[in-house]
Order: structure tokens, then sequence, then C-alpha cells
């Protein structure tokens, strides 16, 4: 029997008791979201992501350390790491934390099993409610891709149309990516394939998965 050769990783309980924890200073909140929605701003503004992602995750790093339990105790390291990495990148540097791949990226070509595969497949399982609730394909598509518009959501930056809909629905389970597949099929086990929705929870439904997007994808 071939020996496991993973390494070992030992995880130390965390230093702060969360439990005990007093709740942020209003002024440090309030200078959190400003910071982010400054962030924001820029980003939609058309400023490079990466320096809205620098300015995004400083805020939050400075939100946490004006608590100076969390900032003794070295809480947040890992926020911390990523902002002087993505700092690094924006000098120019590669690295390896965020270009090495990690554990799950393996081998040369296109990367898979991204976050947005599995919204794709989200959507198409919203789509499929619809449907079986009684409307028709173009409809459908029409219905839920003006409910994604009308909250803001993309599928890798750019609008997501009802013909695309229904495209990703034909490769369900022929060209689609993995994650996709396994979204599709977990959206169908929602009140089962015997029950299907009425119109009105169809639509609720979709509405739910179109709101999920957005947070993850929007303008």
């Amino acid at each position: 029997m071939q020996r496991d050769k993973s390494p070992r990783v030992n995880i130390q309980l965390p230093p702060v008791d969360v439990r005990h924890l007093l709740g942020p200073s209003v002024a440090a909140y309030r200078a959190l979201i400003a910071a982010l929605m400054l962030a924001d701003q820029k980003l939609a503004s058309g400023v490079h992501p990466q320096l809205a992602y620098i300015d995004a995750m400083a805020a939050v790093c400075r939100f946490v350390g004006s608590d100076d339990l969390l900032r003794l105790n070295s809480v947040s390291t890992t926020l911390r790491q990523i902002l002087a990495d993505l700092e690094d990148t924006a000098a120019g540097a590669r690295p390896n934390s965020l270009f090495g791949g990690g554990a799950r990226r393996k081998g040369k070509g296109r990367p898979t099993n991204l976050t947005s595969d599995t919204l794709r497949g989200c959507m198409v399982g919203g789509l499929n409610k619809l449907i079986e609730a009684g409307q028709s394909n173009a409809a459908a598509a029409q219905w839920l891709a003006g409910t994604l518009a009308s909250v803001g959501a993309r599928y890798r930056g750019k609008p997501i149309t009802a013909d695309q809909l229904l495209q990703w629905r034909e490769q369900t389970g022929d060209t689609a990516p993995q994650l996709s597949d396994e979204a599709v099929r977990h959206m169908a086990l929602i009140r089962g394939r015997a029950k299907a929705l009425r119109l009105e929870e169809a639509g609720r439904f979709a509405l739910a998965i179109a709101l999920t997007v957005v947070r993850w994808n929007s303008k």
C-alpha cells in the first residue's frame, strides 16, 4: 500500500475567544464602509481592478487592526499576506501564493472548477425551474436574463443574455464544466423533479439565484 505523502498541517486553536469580543466602534465601522464604497467607485470608474482590490483589502486590514486585542494576537495574518502579495503583483512581481496555483491547480491548459462554473450551473438550474413551471424556453431565458440585469449580475464581467442562458442549458451534460453540471443537478433536487414548482414559486427561486450570482460577480 502506498504511503500518503500529503503534508500534515498542525492547526492551532484561535488565539482569541470570539465569544468574548466587543463590537467594533462606530467610527471604525463607518471608516471601513466608506473605504469599501470608494474602492467600488474606483472599480466602476475603470481603475485597474487590482488597485481597487488593494484598497478594499487594506480597508479590511485597517478595520481588524483597529482592535488592539486582534492586532496584538496577529488576527488577519492571511488577509495582510494577501494584501502584501497584491501590492507586489501591482509592482510587477508574481508571488507564488497568487500564481503558483495552490493545491487545486494541476497540469496545464485552461483552469477548470472555478466559482464562475458553479454560478453558471445555478443559473441553468433556475432557468430549468421556470421551464418546468410552464414557461417556454425563450420566455424563461428572457425573464431570467432581465432579472439578472436588473440586479446588476454579470458573468466573468459581461452581461448575461437570454441566448447565453439557453446555450449553457444545451451544453449541460455535454461540454459544460463539471462544476456547472453538478450545480444543475443540485438545483434539480430542490423540491424534486416529480413536483414542479408553480410559476410564481419558480420565479422566486430564479430571483434567489440571481441575487446569489450578483453577490459573487456584479457590475
